[in-house]
């Protein structure tokens, strides 16, 4: 629904700006975004351990060309 339309638009906005990488950070609980963000071509390039202060929960980082 509306993460779709709001992820898709950040892409068109990013592909005008000439962006040609997008990046992004997940906690690596969020099973739903990350299913999000693979559905629209992200894929998991690595992560940084303790990112999240209150529970020092790891973020996996996700990236996909723009374009």
């Amino acid at each position: 629904g509306y993460g779709s339309l709001l992820l898709n638009e950040l892409l068109r906005l990013a592909l005008m700006r000439g962006v040609s990488l997008a990046t992004l950070e997940v906690r690596r609980s969020n099973i739903e975004a990350q299913s999000l963000y693979k559905r629209h071509g992200f894929i998991a390039t690595g992560f940084r351990p303790n990112y999240y202060k209150n529970n020092l929960e790891d973020a996996l980082i996700f990236e996909r060309r723009v374009g």
